[in-house]
């Protein structure tokens, strides 16, 4: 138990720095561009704005940060994966990484299966699944590079914020009166 409150508290309270926050912004763009190119092949997704007020978009963004990018985030890579401090052999990073890896997207079908039946059509996906895959590699690089929570926050969110404003993703019934 000691163990994960220290990797709590280490990723909690550890911000990126200038160069962290860099390498942030360039890990979500080379995954926005696979993205990209994955959607455009697999017509998953196409383009579609959403029709909400800036309001709505302002309270969309907040409930993207606490469902699903914090939690998942805390889950997959704070409390499965050693946090850099720990020092641990690269061997065992490499393990733990992929076995939080494997545990991020087989939970999204999973999900889908168990408590979101709306989220069969797309968490079954094969390129929706790489789509996971890529953004958990993504989260997961800036979470070792920096040790912060929140750089894989950052990811997280404006991946979810970009699936729902731009790509007809569900809105958390703001859309609807």
């Amino acid at each position: 138990m000691d163990i994960l409150r220290s990797r709590l508290r280490n990723a909690f309270f550890t911000l990126p720095d200038l160069s962290g926050w860099f390498l942030t912004l360039l890990l979500f763009l080379v995954f926005a561009l696979f993205t990209y190119l994955i959607l455009t092949r697999s017509k998953l997704f196409t383009f579609s704005l959403i029709r909400l007020s800036p309001a709505q978009i302002a309270l969309l963004a907040f409930i993207a940060v606490f469902t699903p990018s914090l939690p998942e985030e805390l889950l997959y890579r704070v409390l499965v994966q050693p946090h850099p401090s720990e020092g641990v052999a690269p061997s065992v990073r490499w393990a733990w990484s992929t076995a939080s890896l494997l545990l991020f997207v087989l939970a999204h079908p999973l999900l889908a299966w168990g408590a979101w039946p709306w989220a069969r059509a797309i968490f079954y996906r094969p390129a929706f699944l790489l789509i996971v895959a890529l953004l958990g590699v993504a989260c997961t690089l800036v979470y070792v590079a920096t040790g912060s929570l929140w750089a894989p926050v950052a990811i997280h969110w404006a991946t979810i914020m970009g699936w729902k404003l731009f790509f007809g993703g569900p809105d958390f019934n703001l859309g609807r009166h």
